[in-house]
C-alpha cells in the first residue's frame, strides 16, 4: 500500500477571496506548483494522499482548514508546528501502516519528514533531479512529463478519452 505526501505553498485560497470560510485542503493552496503536485497525487493516489502543513502537520487532502494562517517551516517566529506535534499527525493518519511513502517537495521537507517517518519507507522523487537545478520548476516540469506519460499509455489502451489530455496536449 503506499501513498503521497505533497508541500503546501503560498498563496492560499483567502488570499484571493478573504471571506471564505472553511476549505477542504486540497483546495486551499493556488499556486501553479501545488496544482502540479495535486494532479499528480490526484492521477496516481487517487483519493489516498495527503499534505504536510507548517501549522497543521501532515494532513488528509480532505482535512478542513477552518481560516487563512501564515505558518512556515522556514521562518521559527511563525510557530511552526514542533516535531513531537507533527509525529501525532503521522500516527493520527496512520501513514505508519502504508509501505511506502512518496514526499513531494524540496529539501526541507524531505528532512522534515525524514524525522517522523521511518527513511525505508519513504521515496523522493526530486532527488533524481540532482543533474538540474532541483527547483519547483524543475520539480513541477519533472511531474507534468509523468501526467502526461501516463495519460498517454492509458489512451493507448483506451483507457483516457482525448478530453482527459486537456493541458497535457503541449507536453505530448
Amino acid at each position: 500500500m503506499k501513498t503521497c505526501i505533497i508541500s503546501c505553498v503560498y498563496p492560499k485560497i483567502w488570499d484571493k477571496n478573504p471571506n471564505k470560510g472553511p476549505t477542504p485542503a486540497k483546495d486551499v493552496y493556488l499556486g501553479y506548483y501545488f496544482r502540479t503536485l495535486r494532479e499528480y497525487a490526484d492521477l496516481f493516489f487517487i483519493n489516498n494522499w495527503f499534505i504536510i502543513s507548517a501549522l497543521y502537520g501532515i494532513i488528509h487532502k480532505d482535512f478542513m482548514i477552518p481560516k487563512s494562517y501564515n505558518v512556515t517551516f522556514k521562518n521559527k517566529k511563525t510557530n511552526p508546528i514542533s516535531m513531537e506535534d507533527l509525529q501525532k499527525t503521522v500516527y493520527n493518519n496512520k501513514l505508519l501502516n502504508y509501505d511506502t511513502i512518496e514526499v513531494l517537495g524540496g529539501k526541507q521537507y524531505k528532512q522534515i519528514v525524514s524525522g517522523v517517518i521511518p527513511k525505508e519507507k519513504l521515496l523522493f522523487p526530486f532527488d533524481n533531479l540532482t543533474m538540474f537545478n532541483p527547483g519547483i520548476g524543475y520539480q513541477a516540469q519533472y511531474l507534468r512529463k509523468r501526467i502526461s506519460d501516463h495519460c498517454l499509455q492509458l489512451h493507448k489502451k483506451g483507457m483516457v478519452t482525448p478530453k482527459s489530455f486537456v493541458g497535457f496536449k503541449k507536453h505530448l
